[in-house]
C-alpha cells in the first residue's frame, strides 16, 4: 500500500505542473479573446458613429464677415425701398443679411417684404422677415432660406426689400463700413439713391454631410483595430513576436540571397 500511495505521489507530482500550463494557457486564451472582442466593438462603434454622424456645410457665393466692418443704414426716415445686386456663379438656397432695430419697430415687429430677381427680371423667391427674425447679437443676421437656385454661369440676381406698411420704427440694414470703396460686384441702391458701397451680403448653398463615407470609414477602424491588436500582441508576447519578425526578415534575406547565385 505504501509504494502504490508513493506511486501515486508521483505521478500526481508530474501532472501539477501540465494541469497549472493548461489552466494558465486557458486563461492567456480567455484574456486574449476578451480584449479582442472589446477592440471589434470598439471599432464597431467607432464605424458607426464616423459613418453615421452629419454635418452641415456651406459652399459660398459670397460672404461678408466680421462685425466691425460693418455700419447700419440710418435713413432719415427710415429705409423704405432698398437694392442690392449681387452675381453668383454656383447654386444656393440661403441668403443673409445684418440689422438691427429700435424699441418702436420691435414693438411693432416691423419688417420688409423681400425678393429675390434673376437678369430676366424674374421672380426666384419672395418673402417676409420681421424684427424677431434678426438672430441675437453679436451676430444679428436673417437668414433667408430658399429653394435651391441654380445659376446659368455667372448670373446677376437683385436683393429687393420693401417695407412692411402698418408698422412702425426704424429697422437699420447693415453695410460695408468702407464707405467709398466697392466691395464685391453689384449696386446698392437705398430709397432710390445709389450708394458707393455694398450690403454686408452672404449667399451660399448649405447642406448636410455625412462627416465620413463607408470606405473611408473601414480603413480608419480596421487600421486602429489593426494597430492596436499588433500593439497588444508585441506588449503581451515580449520579445518572442519580435524573434519571429527577426526570423521571417532573416528567412526573406537568406531565399533573396540564394536566388541571386
Amino acid at each position: 500500500m505504501l509504494l502504490i500511495g508513493m506511486r501515486g505521489g508521483e505521478v500526481l507530482a508530474d501532472c501539477v505542473p501540465s494541469i497549472g500550463e493548461e489552466i494558465r494557457s486557458r486563461k492567456r486564451y480567455m484574456e486574449t479573446a476578451a480584449i479582442f472582442a472589446a477592440l471589434l466593438c470598439v471599432c464597431l462603434v467607432s464605424y458607426y458613429r464616423l459613418t453615421g454622424t452629419t454635418v452641415t456645410h456651406q459652399d459660398w457665393n459670397l460672404r461678408s464677415y466680421g462685425v466691425n466692418s460693418v455700419r447700419r443704414i440710418d435713413e432719415e426716415n427710415g429705409i423704405k425701398e432698398l437694392t442690392q445686386e449681387f452675381y453668383a456663379w454656383k447654386p444656393f438656397n440661403r441668403v443673409a443679411i445684418r440689422a438691427s432695430a429700435n424699441k418702436k419697430a420691435k414693438k411693432s415687429d416691423a419688417g420688409y417684404r423681400v425678393k429675390i430677381l434673376d437678369e430676366m427680371n424674374q421672380e426666384v423667391y419672395a418673402g417676409e422677415f420681421h424684427v424677431k427674425d434678426i438672430l441675437p447679437a453679436p451676430d444679428c443676421r436673417i437668414i433667408l432660406s430658399t429653394k435651391k437656385i441654380i445659376p446659368k454661369g455667372k448670373q446677376r440676381y437683385r436683393l429687393v426689400l420693401e417695407w412692411l406698411e402698418g408698422k412702425s420704427g426704424k429697422v437699420y440694414i447693415n453695410q460695408r463700413s468702407n464707405e467709398y470703396i466697392d466691395t464685391y460686384e453689384g449696386v446698392l441702391t437705398v430709397n432710390g439713391k445709389e450708394r458707393m458701397n455694398d450690403l454686408y451680403l452672404q449667399v451660399y448653398r448649405e447642406y448636410l454631410e455625412k462627416w465620413c463615407s463607408r470606405k473611408a470609414g473601414i480603413v480608419i477602424c480596421g487600421g486602429i483595430f489593426a494597430a492596436a491588436l499588433f500593439l497588444y500582441l508585441w506588449l503581451y508576447t515580449g520579445g518572442e513576436l519580435r524573434r519571429i519578425l527577426y526570423a521571417v526578415r532573416r528567412t526573406r534575406v537568406t531565399i533573396h540571397r540564394l536566388g541571386m547565385r
